[in-house]
């Protein structure tokens, strides 16, 4: 699942002259298809990133939006490292419960 992922970071790009990382509606709908059958959703990444692709599932997938759970900063974490900050979290989440 990381690799199908990480694969679709490809549409993310920078506008000439602009400081600001645009994501492209393509890239948005086909993260929110990857995770659609997840029953819990973490997000990682920076900052931008994770607000567009937040603002996406809420305007286009409430289905999806329901499903985040937690919504951490992290700047480009190699998938050991998303790995290990998932685990950590949802042990977190589950000893709540």
């Amino acid at each position: 699942m990381l690799g199908k992922i990480a694969e679709l970071i490809s549409g993310t790009k920078m506008h000439p002259g602009a400081s600001k990382l645009v994501l492209d509606s393509k890239y948005l709908y086909s993260v929110i298809y990857a995770v659609n059958k997840s029953q819990e959703i973490l997000i990682l990444g920076p900052s931008p990133a994770k607000l567009e692709l937040i603002k996406y599932a809420h305007k286009h997938n409430a289905q999806v939006e329901e499903m985040i759970v937690g919504l951490e900063t992290v700047d480009q974490p190699s998938d050991k490292e998303i790995l290990e900050h998932a685990r950590k979290f949802f042990y977190k989440v589950d000893q709540m419960i």
